[in-house]
């Protein structure tokens, strides 16, 4: 086996600690969710403002999360922001199944699976792919 020397282990060493870091953020994610799923209260909310973010190098690319507001079992109203924006317009008045903490009616999540598997998933993905490529390659050379 060949030993890894100068720049080559940079290039080994940095991909791999972004990969620990995106697979650590898709842990985190889906804990939260998890936690939503089974504490968490489920009820049904209506987009009713949305707020705008801008992304890139030329704060070009908008993403738009939107505020939900629902009711509890007591009948209080709550509004909270949706934990995720992406890059798709939601609608006002939309209405969506959400799920909240009982504790933290703030803390919410859009109940369907883009929101609680494929986003926390595609981190996790994204960190194994930084991880595992790096370290194959160089076994492959070696």
């Amino acid at each position: 086996m060949k030993k890894i020397i100068g720049q080559s282990k940079s290039r080994i060493f940095f991909p791999i600690i972004i990969g620990v870091i995106f697979l650590g953020i898709g842990f985190w994610i889906f804990s939260l969710n998890w936690h939503l799923l089974k504490r968490g209260a489920e009820t049904q909310g209506t987009v009713v403002d949305i707020v705008e973010g801008r992304s890139g190098r030329a704060r070009i690319r908008s993403s738009y999360a939107p505020i939900i507001e629902f009711s509890t079992p007591d009948g209080e109203i709550h509004r909270a922001q949706s934990r995720f924006s992406t890059g798709f317009l939601p609608t006002l008045k939309d209405r969506m199944t959400i799920l909240y903490n009982p504790n933290d009616p703030t803390n919410i999540v859009e109940k369907n699976p883009l929101m609680l598997y494929a986003f926390p998933g595609a981190f996790a993905l994204a960190g194994i792919l930084l991880i595992g490529v790096p370290l194959y390659w160089t076994r492959r050379k070696s």
